[in-house]
């Protein structure tokens, strides 16, 4: 597992004693009796040396939460050795986050079976674990799943790409599925009647359809998906979050 990327959360945050300074600076000063007119949020620290705890053991809620990364075939002896290593380093919560790389079925039996055996050694361990809501990245594509749902009864198009003709011929205009011609100042579709244009100069604005590319192990062998259809969507939300 990439457990080095675990730091990546940290390496951008403004140092605790900094944010420390800044805060007491903004402070007004108070007297003990403006104190004690305070009602205090349960949640935050009453004093300077539980502030001071706080910095030096935060609290869980307060915790760090990187990416715990399974981008190979997890087991359970991997999730006994790297969870009581995140808690050694003060992280009290992560995100099970899976990866290219990843051997075990993405929302398969045994997958389902390590994320509760996860959750169950995170509340031993007083730890907290979050579930990211796709594999890898983009969303969309839910690790193949909704490609290998879809793909099979739909047109994976991407995208269109134009091409700009000063004469049209039967030859090639073929592969075209929209094709706009130029008259004057205004356009018109001649996709359907384009045989009438045939030989005929002009301005023409054709299209061929886009695709991504197709066999890409990024996303699980197949390509990816056209976010904007409201039926893939739908795909997207039963395979990742359906079984909740």
């Amino acid at each position: 597992m990439d457990f080095g990327s675990i730091f990546y959360p940290i390496r951008r945050r403004i140092p605790a004693c900094l944010l420390l300074v800044f805060a007491f600076a903004t402070l007004p000063s108070c007297t003990e009796t403006d104190d004690a007119k305070i009602t205090w949020n349960p949640q935050m620290a009453n004093s300077f040396d539980e502030l001071r705890s706080g910095f030096n053991n935060p609290p869980i809620d307060f915790s760090t939460a990187p990416f715990w990364v399974w981008n190979d075939k997890v087991t359970k002896e991997i999730v006994d050795t790297q969870l009581p290593e995140f808690k050694k380093q003060g992280i009290y919560m992560v995100f099970i986050h899976p990866r290219p790389g990843l051997i075990t079925e993405y929302l398969g039996n045994e997958w389902f079976e390590l994320v509760k055996y996860s959750l169950d050694k995170a509340r031993e361990l007083g730890m907290k674990i979050w579930l990211y809501d796709e594999n890898s990245y983009p969303s969309g594509f839910a690790g193949g799943h909704v490609p290998a749902a879809t793909f099979a009864t739909s047109d994976p198009i991407a995208g269109l790409k134009l091409n700009k003709l000063d004469i049209l011929q039967e030859t090639d205009t073929t592969s075209y599925m929209l094709i706009i011609k130029q008259i004057g100042n205004s356009f018109a579709n001649i996709t359907n009647s384009r045989d009438k244009y045939y030989g005929k100069p002009g301005n023409y604005y054709a299209f061929t359809k886009w695709y991504y590319p197709k066999g890409e192990g990024w996303y699980g062998g197949f390509s990816y998906v056209d976010t904007s259809c409201l039926w893939h969507h739908g795909k997207i939300y039963e395979n990742n979050h359906g079984w909740l």
